[in-house]
């Protein structure tokens, strides 16, 4: 009974040391697979965002904007190229404010009249990489926005390749009757809190894209073309 169980005993040692070695190696693989799906080719480049100050006293309300940017570890073209034309249009919106001068009845106090107003989101799941860019010229003095800006990357990592957003929004079961709808429900609340009467005309184009927290967005153009808003579809 000894010796039965002394054999016993040895056998389950040589399997451990025969099996550790391989789980061990198996688990480092699959969390550096893990890794490697969610680790973002595409990120903010934090130290690049520029920030552009609009008051030349501190008696100015305005709030320093932020212009930020991204960067990308990717070797594919498609994204690098996209990177690098978000990051151009960014610094567009930044010099064009940078460089307007002046002062207004409504903001004496200010030394930049034109905001360039821009946001980017970069979301990036192990299915789906998606880069928004959404900017607006907004002239302080007029109170009007010009040079609205909307442009949408749709990347398919199972396809390795770019995709267009209608086959984005089949992917993610979004359909037109369901965004059109959201919108006329949308501004029925924005009129209400901001005592505005805007309108969507269903002849104007509306897109989709996630946030860099994933939430699915829709981005749109007021009927009378002065203004783009920006919700949560999912709201």
């Amino acid at each position: 009974m000894r010796k039965s169980y002394k054999v016993i005993l040895f056998v389950i040692i040589v399997l451990i040391i025969i099996l550790l070695p391989i789980y061990l190696c198996f688990n480092m693989f699959n969390n550096q697979k893990s890794q490697n799906k969610l680790s973002p080719s595409v990120s903010y480049d934090t130290e690049n965002f520029k920030y552009l100050d609009f008051c030349s006293t501190s008696e100015c309300v305005l709030s320093p904007l932020e212009y930020q940017s991204l960067k990308t570890s990717s070797n594919d073209n498609n994204i690098i190229k996209e990177v690098k034309k978000i990051n151009s249009n960014i610094q567009d919106y930044y010099d064009k404010s940078a460089n307007s001068q002046g002062s207004c009845a409504s903001f004496t106090n200010v030394i930049h009249p034109l905001a360039g107003m821009v946001s980017v989101y970069a979301y990036e799941d192990e299915d789906f990489l998606n880069i928004t860019l959404n900017g607006s010229d907004f002239d302080l003095c007029s109170q009007t926005n010009s040079n609205l800006q909307f442009s949408s990357f749709y990347y398919d990592k199972s396809l390795k390749e770019e995709i267009t957003e209608s086959n984005f929004k089949r992917k993610n079961n979004i359909n037109d009757e369901k965004v059109i709808n959201a919108i006329e429900e949308y501004l029925v609340g924005f009129n209400s809190q901001s005592g505005t009467n805007y309108s969507y005309d269903r002849n104007y184009s509306y897109h989709v894209f996630k946030d860099a927290d994933g939430t699915m967005m829709v981005y749109f153009i007021t009927s009378d073309g002065r203004m783009s808003l920006t919700f949560s579809l999912t709201n």
